[in-house]
């Protein structure tokens, strides 16, 4: 079976932030205010990724704009309509400082925000569409990671590539051959004895990487890091 076009639409997100968010947000002001701030109708439901971080819910979405909404206030707090060009697939709050924020484009592109700006503090590129973004949460340990921890940032391709990342430098560590299809999720685990990150694909795969080989500076081959292996039979 063919690997699914980087294009697909993911429903079920939408219907997540439909539950979390309630009803639509309504912006203060009068009512030309709240015309200008105020989402399309249904902009949720066509919400692509989300996450959330200190009480704030945000929204990527097929159109490429990213949303920063107050769950509390259910109010529009920030609109970026051209974060990405293209779909935004995936978003991850980043572990080693207040209100940023990474997004993973359809363009291929990895954008880290700072949203108090707002502005794009550093572009990864990873050469295909990412639809997964993992962090360690700041989750202490990652002495087998190199001492990375909170700057590790994984990266999920359309391309089956397990991508890691220094969020310190922008600089590319590890570029593994992980699945034969796209890889649709990541996790990163630094809080254990040996750090691990896990990535699951649509080849029905789930499989758990040393950290420690990954990032070691000897030569990558396909399968190295492998500790555990999963077959799920579909995802």
């Amino acid at each position: 079976m063919p690997p699914p076009s980087p294009r697909t639409h993911c429903p079920w997100l939408g219907r997540r932030h439909r539950a979390a968010v309630g009803r639509r947000p309504r912006a203060a002001g009068g009512p030309a205010q709240r015309a200008r701030a105020a989402p399309r109708a249904g902009a949720l439901g066509r919400a692509c990724a989300g996450e959330t971080s200190g009480g704030e819910l945000w929204a990527g979405h097929k159109s490429g704009s990213l949303n920063v909404w107050d769950a509390a206030a259910e109010s529009l707090v920030l609109n970026l309509p051209r974060a990405h060009d293209g779909p935004i697939w995936g978003l991850a709050r980043l572990p080693h400082g207040a209100g940023l924020m990474g997004s993973a484009g359809d363009e291929g592109l990895v954008r880290l925000w700072d949203v108090r700006t707002p502005s794009v503090t550093a572009e990864l590129d990873a050469g295909c569409a990412v639809y997964a973004l993992g962090t360690a949460g700041g989750g202490g340990g990652g002495g087998g990671a190199g001492g990375l921890s909170e700057f590790l940032l994984a990266t999920g391709g359309y391309d089956g590539c397990l991508r890691l990342w220094d969020l310190r430098s922008s600089r590319l560590l590890s570029n593994l051959q992980a699945h034969r299809a796209p890889v649709r999720s990541v996790l990163v685990q630094c809080d254990a004895a040996s750090p691990v990150a896990w990535s699951a694909s649509t080849d029905g795969t789930l499989r758990c990487w040393d950290l420690a080989q990954l990032l070691s500076p000897q030569k990558q081959s396909p399968g190295r890091g492998l500790s555990q292996y999963i077959a799920t039979g579909h995802l």
